[in-house]
């Protein structure tokens, strides 16, 4: 089963969340497509960047047509999560898990998810209850 971690890249510390939870589903034996090889934290301002912009969307929105599921990490308020998860479950008709450790304000990533998980060993368990029922590898 492959899978595509959505989240915030506004700071380091929101990177950082997504690189965990990668390395967290690796370790479980899930597959995860990695979007971080097209870096853009240094862009603090996409104004007048309009190509960069489509590249990132381009190569990113390939990767959620890849998955099987996104895994969308939903503490902090994300366009980009919210379209590529909008683009999974709507357009792809792919699975969408949120991972939600605290309060979530806004009903539309919930409205779109498949499970929402409360902490990293549920989302962990959910993913590898989907890649079983599936039968796709990482489900053992």
């Amino acid at each position: 089963m492959r899978v595509y971690v959505a989240g915030s890249f506004d700071t380091p510390d929101d990177i950082r969340r997504v690189v965990r939870t990668q390395g967290l589903l690796r370790e479980a034996g899930i597959e995860v497509l990695n979007q971080l090889d097209v870096s853009f934290i240094e862009v603090r301002d996409f104004r007048g960047r309009a190509g960069l912009a489509r590249r990132i969307v381009e190569h990113d929105l390939g990767l959620v047509g890849r998955a099987d599921a996104v895994i969308a990490l939903a503490d902090k308020p994300s366009f980009g999560t919210a379209i590529e998860v909008f683009f999974a479950k709507h357009v792809l008709k792919r699975s969408v898990i949120v991972l939600a450790t605290k309060p979530v304000r806004s009903p539309w990533v919930v409205a779109f998810a498949d499970k929402v998980a409360r902490d990293e060993p549920e989302l962990v368990r959910l993913v590898k209850e989907m890649a079983a029922s599936s039968g796709a590898p990482g489900g053992r």
